[in-house]
């Protein structure tokens, strides 16, 4: 929990103001809630929220009632969209932030940062409730050791987090992004063993499921959670779980650095 804490905080410092995905129209939905104390009208197309009413309606109203409480008067500095950006071309000749960053001391950028605190709050307090029902209301033991189970979670988060940025080196724009990433979600879950039982599969399906991560992350996650063996009898997952990280890492690396040059 402290290591997915630090991640967090460190991806919610570092990450520049409104450079996140859709924060735009997150923290304009969120600072409209604040604003008015009902929830925006999607219907009005010329509103900087847009379609954001899909989210969760529990975060945008516990992040308008964290900013009405730290900050009673509320930002009302304009989001200043950056004239010269270049959305969805990398190899254009041209700033690519979509918005013209905010001073970092100035109420505006105080409140983006609060809200992301409030979204890592909500996302951590998932963690938790999620193993808090695993042991408390369904019984499932945890009879291996977590800290194993936690150096091989870091070894998959690698390798996916690979394989995004590989999918981001390809694609040129956000929906091209996602429609290939789609394409790896979909088998993903099918092939796994995470819905289905790999043993009921035809042959071709499984030779296919060994070309995923989770295939192999599943094997260690049944092994140490429910059946409490160790390293020896998990090395095989393990290695390959890390040989995936370091090739997707290290090829996605690369061709990002060939981009930039």
């Amino acid at each position: 929990m402290a290591l997915y804490l630090a991640l967090g905080l460190t991806y919610s410092l570092t990450t520049p103001l409104f450079e996140a995905p859709d924060e735009v129209e997150h923290f304009e939905y969120v600072r409209a809630l604040a604003h008015t104390g009902a929830f925006p009208d999607l219907r009005a197309a010329d509103r900087p929220w847009r379609q954001e009413g899909a989210q969760p309606p529990l975060a945008y109203l516990s992040a308008a009632a964290a900013l009405r409480l730290v900050d009673p008067h509320l930002p009302v500095d304009e989001i200043a969209l950056n004239p010269h950006a270049r959305i969805g071309l990398p190899n254009a000749e041209a700033n690519k932030n979509r918005v013209v960053p905010p001073a970092p001391d100035s109420r505006l950028a105080r409140s983006v940062r609060l809200v992301r605190l409030v979204s890592l709050g909500w996302a951590t307090l998932g963690v938790v409730g999620a193993y808090v029902l695993a042991r408390l209301i369904f019984d499932v033991p945890v009879r291996g050791d977590l800290a194993l189970f936690y150096a091989v979670s870091l070894a998959f988060i690698l390798a996916n987090l690979g394989l995004g940025l590989l999918i981001s080196t390809v694609a040129t724009n956000q929906r091209q992004a996602m429609m290939i990433g789609y394409f790896f979600i979909l088998p993903n879950i099918l092939l796994s063993g995470f819905m289905f039982p790999r043993e009921a599969m035809p042959d071709p399906a499984r030779w296919l499921g060994l070309l995923f991560p989770l295939t192999y992350f599943l094997d260690v996650l049944r092994g140490i959670i429910l059946r409490g063996v160790g390293l020896d009898a998990l090395w095989r997952q393990t290695l390959i779980l890390t040989a995936f990280a370091t090739l997707l890492l290290t090829v996605s690396v690369a061709r990002f650095r060939k981009k930039l040059d």
